[in-house]
């Protein structure tokens, strides 16, 4: 995990949810450049379930989220959904958009990523997680590691 000790307990959910994104998301840029597309598609994907949940986490977001009763809101699908029923998520993003991520990360963990086309899963990816608001940042302002293994 690339967050592992790095997010201060003084946190509110919302605001560790945030850094435990962008934190996934330095980790999948590490392991991109180093040749681990498997585990890179995995961060990348934590980043936006991270990204995600940062706006159930907080009351003040969550207010404002159409979510009705019968939602499963443990399922990161159902999640995606009402972040863009709710207006979060821009009218260019869509459910495939987080389905062909989906995709990538299930083939990732499977050991199944042959024909990755990297520049559309970060092309969809970086979308989405610009209007989660994760992205940018200043990857100087986040905590560093003592020690990465990758």
């Amino acid at each position: 995990m690339p967050h592992f000790g790095l997010i201060d307990d003084s946190l509110t959910q919302a605001e560790a949810s945030l850094l435990r994104a962008r934190l996934h998301y330095r980790g999948g840029l590490i392991r991109f450049s180093t040749g681990q597309k498997a585990d890179g598609v995995a961060a990348f994907y934590d980043a936006m379930v991270s990204g995600m949940l940062r706006f159930f986490d907080s009351a003040d977001f969550r207010k404002d989220l159409k979510i009705n009763r019968e939602d499963d809101v443990d399922d990161d699908r159902t999640l995606f959904i009402i972040l863009q029923t709710s207006g979060v998520l821009g009218s260019t993003i869509s459910i495939e958009d987080f389905d062909y991520l989906y995709k990538q990360m299930d083939l990732a963990i499977e050991g199944l990523l042959t024909d990755f086309d990297e520049r559309l899963f970060m092309s969809r990816l970086n979308r989405i997680l610009s209007d989660l608001e994760v992205i940018p940042f200043d990857m100087s302002q986040l905590p560093q590691e003592t020690s990465v293994t990758l």
